[in-house]
């Protein structure tokens, strides 16, 4: 897999779809620092997307992305406390 956020690029360790279930296993940790803007008015993280996108390890064509907005998802955790 890659997350990609703008131009930055990181790489997680690959794996082998499943035929019946069109599944992947990716059992991997990696960290990427980033920086959030706060909207003081608001009281809440102004919205920054990564992208999670799923190739193939030899052609690197795209099959598949997920966009995660780092800001929803810190706004909810913080909110839950």
């Amino acid at each position: 897999m890659i997350w990609r956020r703008r131009k930055k690029e990181l790489e997680s360790k690959s794996a082998e779809i499943d035929p019946e279930t069109s599944s992947a296993r990716i059992d991997d940790v990696f960290k990427m620092k980033t920086s959030l803007d706060f909207d003081l008015q608001e009281y809440k993280f102004l919205s920054k997307v990564t992208v999670l996108e799923l190739v193939f390890e030899s052609t690197k064509a795209k099959i598949g992305h997920y966009d995660l907005d780092l800001a929803e998802y810190t706004n909810r955790a913080r909110d839950k406390m």
